[in-house]
């Protein structure tokens, strides 16, 4: 088993977020984010839409629906150990940062103006993998760059469940045809 999932949060209410997503909230608690969409508010003033389909991140309708504000989205697909992340605004992706497994262990690419975290992000991570054995080791340190990042931004981890604030609390979302 693993996660094969993506993210998008906008830094606003949970009430704007949707909208501008194109969401309403159905109120009905989603604890394990079991179905295809969910949605938090978080404490830092981010709030999380939560997808099952792990292209709704970076497709063309979610990127180009950041022209009231900017999103930070992530994907991780764990069974290829893939994860990425970026930010986008008009439309417009600003910069993307991703891990692939499949380039390599200490694959990190990177477009457009990362942000100043990436950089420690990525040394405590590739000392992580050295650690634990380079590419002879059966744990990937690096899928961690994109999510670290995104996390850095948000405060949020798709596979943290308890933070010091608590938890968050998701509730399934349905696309608002009206």
């Amino acid at each position: 088993m693993g996660f094969s999932i993506s993210w998008v949060a906008l830094r606003l209410p949970k009430d704007r977020a949707l909208e501008i997503m194109g969401f309403k909230d159905t109120g009905v608690a989603d604890e394990a984010n079991e179905a295809p969409f969910s949605a938090a508010s978080l404490p830092t003033g981010w709030t999380i839409i939560w997808s099952n389909d792990f292209e709704y991140a970076v497709s063309p309708s979610t990127i180009g629906r950041s022209s009231d504000t900017e999103i930070v989205g992530c994907q991780v697909e764990e069974h290829v150990m893939f994860s990425s992340c970026f930010a986008a605004q008009n439309g417009i992706v600003t910069w993307n940062v991703s891990h692939d497994a499949q380039e390599g262990t200490y694959d990190v690419s990177s477009t457009g103006p990362v942000p100043h975290q990436l950089r420690q992000i990525e040394i405590s991570k590739v000392d992580s993998q050295n650690a634990s054995g380079g590419v002879d080791s059966d744990v990937d340190h690096l899928i961690d760059v994109p999510i670290d990042l995104a996390a850095s931004f948000t405060g949020y981890r798709y596979d943290e469940l308890n933070y010091d604030w608590g938890s968050p609390e998701f509730s399934i979302i349905e696309q608002d045809h009206s």
